[in-house]
């Protein structure tokens, strides 16, 4: 999806679409959490509309940017962005939450095109994506002449973490050069 960006109201109309499609899936699945989906809707529409490289006929591509949506209760956001995006029909949407349904109130990731890791225990999210970073690193660099530390900066917008800061200082610190993910991890905790 990577290339020249959309244009700032398609990015709108797409977290509308997201939250509207939502709302419904919501209320069809007898469900709650709508503030917790309400409140990552633009963030998804801005990964999922501009940012992530993901082919949605293809979600099983090996190059695909990996997301981990940490907080598993707002499923039916992510589902809803899914479905919009065209990784599976709108239709199997009517599946969530429902004795016998395939979408369950949290993210799973069986039989979910376009999902790698099912959450919902608060908190382990950030780690998971992490180790799954670390792991299609050490496959890139052994596969590359480039080094992990300068692939960093390619995975860390695959995490998305609440403190923003984090983020951001993760990436600035990895682009420095001769920096190791290590390096970046122990200067975090200092300045923590």
């Amino acid at each position: 999806m990577l290339g020249s960006a959309p244009p700032t109201g398609e990015l709108r109309q797409l977290a509308k679409e997201i939250r509207l499609v939502s709302l419904r899936t919501i209320a069809r699945g007898n469900s709650s959490h709508i503030g917790t989906v309400f409140s990552c809707v633009e963030t998804l529409a801005c990964l999922y509309g501009a940012i992530l490289r993901v082919r949605p006929a293809e979600p099983d591509w090996p190059d695909r940017d990996r997301f981990v949506m940490s907080k598993g209760h707002g499923a039916a956001g992510l589902y809803a962005t899914l479905a919009l995006r065209g990784f599976f029909p709108r239709e199997r949407l009517d599946e969530f939450c429902v004795d016998g349904g395939s979408l369950y109130g949290h993210v799973t990731h069986r039989g979910v095109p376009g999902v790698d890791v099912s959450t919902g225990a608060l908190g382990h999210g950030l780690a998971v994506a992490v180790g799954l970073a670390a792991g299609a690193l050490r496959l890139r660099a052994a596969a590359s002449d480039r080094s992990i530390s300068d692939m960093v900066n390619d995975a860390v917008k695959i995490a998305l973490a609440e403190d923003a800061e984090d983020l951001k200082a993760i990436r600035e610190r990895a682009s420095e050069k001769n920096l190791d993910f290590a390096d970046v991890v122990k200067s975090l905790r200092r300045r923590g």
